[in-house]
């Protein structure tokens, strides 16, 4: 039988293995979950994935493999990376996005980064996370880089779109007046501070920009040329409106340039105006400079000397009906034309606002005195007629040039008098070719003893002449080259007869 007393010595030995059997529970129960730490870390980073409570970018990757959480991060980031990007002026709108500008996001670094966590967790905050629900508060942040030279190339195809060179203003002449082109204010887009502010959108939560731009201003002004317009167009107004008072004798008139048809260089003055503004400021204007059409300064002329000119004439021979006369010379009364011209058009320039014409008298060139000794070739006669005034004082018969090589009609002159003189073939590839180049004095020559060149009254030798002979069966023919032959004895009577200067006068 058990005593109270012997109870009393079984109860601490009790308690004792009691404590002792929990305490082997528990140990084992700590070797268990130990165990199973170890071998949950091991799986975790046998199979590569995050420790619980891991984000890359915000992104929840807790658990996940790495490929898993690289996929699952860049779906997230896609959004920031093709998220539209607008820049605007006024109506227009240029889009991109983060990627089109060549935007990156390294989210395999990122990711691979956190996964070291799990490479380097200790036991504590395995067992921790594994039995105690806890979380690694490991956090990575991802960047979206953005290249400056993608930017930079936005930017540069923005402003291919929106720059815009200044125009001056400008001005032409329109016959009658100035037309003003007016200036164009140019515009710039500012390239760095619309790259700076590209750059703040890709991070702002706004997705629209305005385009920072900057206002050219041309170097000439629509104002400086629009004075310049205006004073050149009053000058040629000045111009045009000067009135002249023109007169002869009894007669005046009053006109403008206008009224004359004047030009004027109103288009260089205008160049040169806008020249001078453009570098100084300065509205300053030339004179016009202005030119009339001698006709209608003549016509001017014409109207004031009507009734009052007097034609003048020279001196002159007729040979009609077998008849000759030398018709007298007249004193002109006119007005000189050209002086007249020229004292209108500098009044009408501006030098005077009056002009007074006058009637000049104009002697003739020839008088009835310089026909003093006529020689008249008629050629249909045959004949040479010597005239001293209106006497005729000798005739000879002649040879004429033939219909192929005929005597020249008109008034000449006696030019130099060739005695005995020499021939020289004066057409060796015609007529002339099967004659010698020259021959001398004698009677085979076929200028004969006596020749008298024929020159015009200018003094130029015309290759015809009065000559004799060898041939005088062909006097009273039309036979020669041109020249006129004379009997041998009629050409030396001439000779003797006539001086040089001699005027010749030749009818058909």
């Amino acid at each position: 039988m058990t005593t109270d007393t012997d109870h009393a010595r079984s109860r601490p030995g009790a308690r004792a293995l009691v404590l002792s059997g929990l305490l082997v529970v528990l140990l084992a129960v700590a070797a268990a979950m130990s165990a199973a730490t170890v071998a949950w870390g091991d799986q975790l980073r046998t199979e590569g994935r995050l420790l619980p409570g891991t984000t890359v970018a915000t992104v929840d990757v807790g658990g996940s493999t790495e490929d898993e959480a690289v996929e699952a991060v860049q779906a997230h980031l896609a959004q920031r990376l093709d998220r539209d990007l607008v820049v605007t002026h006024g109506q227009d709108r240029w889009t991109t996005t983060a990627r089109e500008l060549g935007g990156t996001a390294d989210v395999a670094a990122a990711v691979a980064a956190a996964l070291d966590h799990t490479e380097s967790a200790g036991f504590g905050d395995l067992a921790r996370m594994r039995w105690a629900n806890g979380t690694a508060d490991v956090s990575a942040e991802v960047g979206v880089e953005v290249p400056d030279e993608g930017i930079d190339a936005f930017v540069a195809g923005i402003a291919t779109d929106v720059d815009r060179a200044p125009v001056d203003a400008d001005a032409t002449w329109a016959g009658d007046h100035v037309v003003v082109a007016d200036e164009v204010i140019g515009r710039a887009v500012d390239h760095d501070a619309a790259a700076d502010a590209v750059r703040e959108l890709l991070t702002a939560d706004a997705d629209t920009v305005e385009l920072p731009v900057t206002e050219v201003a041309p170097r000439v002004r629509t104002e400086l040329v629009r004075e310049v317009a205006d004073a050149v167009e009053a000058a040629v107004r000045d111009a045009y409106d000067h009135t002249v008072t023109v007169g002869l004798e009894d007669v005046t008139q009053r006109l403008t340039p206008r009224d004359v048809g004047a030009t004027n260089d109103a288009e260089a003055v205008l160049a040169a105006a806008l020249e001078r503004a453009a570098g100084s400021g300065d509205v300053t204007v030339d004179g016009v400079e202005l030119a009339f059409p001698d006709g209608s300064l003549t016509a001017v002329v014409d109207s004031l000397a009507a009734g009052k000119e007097v034609a003048g004439r020279d001196a002159e021979i007729t040979f009609a009906n077998g008849e000759f006369t030398v018709v007298p010379e007249r004193t002109g009364i006119a007005v000189d034309r050209s002086q007249a011209r020229e004292r209108l058009a500098a009044a009408l320039r501006g030098d005077t606002d009056e002009v007074s014409l006058e009637l000049v008298t104009t002697r003739p060139s020839v008088t009835a005195d310089s026909f003093g000794t006529v020689l008249l070739l008629d050629q249909s006669a045959r004949e040479l007629h010597l005239y001293r005034g209106a006497e005729r004082q000798r005739s000879w018969p002649v040879a004429v040039g033939t219909n192929n090589s005929p005597t020249p009609t008109g008034t000449f002159v006696i030019g130099a008098k060739r005695f005995e003189p020499t021939w020289v073939n004066p057409a060796p590839d015609r007529w002339g070719r099967d004659m010698p180049a020259s021959i001398g004095p004698g009677p085979d020559n076929p200028l004969g003893p006596r020749a008298l060149n024929w020159n015009t009254k200018q003094g130029r030798d015309t290759l015809i002449r009065f000559h004799g002979t060898p041939n005088e069966a062909s006097v009273g023919s039309a036979s020669s080259n041109g020249c006129v032959r004379m009997y041998n004895a009629d050409v030396i009577e001439l000779y003797d007869l006539v001086s040089s200067g001699t005027t010749i006068v030749s009818v058909a």
